[in-house]
């Protein structure tokens, strides 16, 4: 469906997010660390583009939330060269 911010844009669906405002101060934008242990951020990349699958083809458990630490921990453990994830703190 056309984006009633910009009809040129295309809202909802796979890959897109619905926005909205209360009027309230919203949380602050998430961060990305620079560095966790020996592990250098590479920065955000998208995930899935267009339904052409993972970017990263392999998972890995953790035990409990999922944090960054947690996650590059298992990587490392596991013989990963990289670690990413979606949805952790």
């Amino acid at each position: 469906m056309p984006c009633s911010g910009n009809a040129l844009e295309q809202c909802g669906a796979g890959g897109r997010l619905n926005l909205y405002w209360s009027g309230k101060q919203p949380p602050p934008p998430p961060t990305t660390a620079p560095k966790i242990g020996n592990w250098t951020s590479l920065g955000c990349y998208t995930d899935n583009v267009a339904g052409k699958g993972r970017t990263l083809t392999v998972g890995t458990a953790v035990v409990g939330d999922n944090t960054q630490a947690k996650c590059t921990t298992a990587c490392f453990n596991a013989g990963y060269p990289l670690s990413g994830s979606e949805f952790s703190a």
